[in-house]
């Protein structure tokens, strides 16, 4: 349901907890980006340009060794409408 103010509810808890966090993401996902485009950006983001280190130890050693926020704004844009759960086609 868009417009009911989610973003702004987002950026407000974020600017309120972001020190509890070692990293703080915000991606929108408004143009419904696949979810291989989402994860090579985090990628991107965690290898700050040490592709080598990061291909041995990949996101999820970042994820387990830091506290990370990640908002995802504008999930819906990504999942079916009245399907619980599913994502549009071409997008997962």
């Amino acid at each position: 349901m868009g417009g009911i103010g989610k973003t702004v509810l987002g950026i407000k808890l974020g600017k309120q907890i972001q020190y509890y966090f070692d990293y703080l993401i915000w991606r929108s996902l408004n143009n419904a980006p696949p979810y291989n485009f989402l994860l090579e950006d985090l990628e991107t983001f965690f290898s700050d340009n040490q592709s080598k280190e990061f291909k041995e130890r990949g996101i999820l050693h970042y994820l387990r060794k830091y506290r990370c926020l990640i908002i995802l704004d504008n999930l819906d844009s990504i999942l079916q409408y009245k399907k619980q759960g599913q994502f549009k086609q071409g997008t997962a």
